[in-house]
């Protein structure tokens, strides 16, 4: 296999990965009256934005080509992940 086929194979498989979780967050509402009445919604909102980021971060590596960047500029865009998700996350269960 050539290197081309290789990475076309790498973004075909993330491509898999994001319609994945597309097809979680759309089926996670069914999962909330598991958890209790507002307690379920918390916790699938939660989840929903935990979904949200991990795409954002397949995103930003292989579709934005992050991933291959120049190190600096790749924890860059690995800390805004982690900070933005962390801190949307927190506000969003907290407030």
């Amino acid at each position: 296999m050539t290197m081309n086929n290789l990475n076309h194979n790498k973004l075909l498989w993330v491509l898999v990965i994001l319609l994945s979780l597309t097809a979680l967050s759309w089926a996670a509402p069914q999962l909330a009256p598991l958890f209790g009445k507002t307690m379920g919604a918390k916790i699938l909102g939660a989840l929903l934005i935990l979904l949200a980021f991990m795409k954002v971060r397949l995103i930003i590596l292989h579709f934005m080509e992050a991933g291959s960047a120049y190190p600096p500029l790749r924890l860059a865009f690995e800390a805004w992940v982690a900070i933005a998700g962390g801190g949307t996350l927190l506000l969003y269960l907290y407030l």
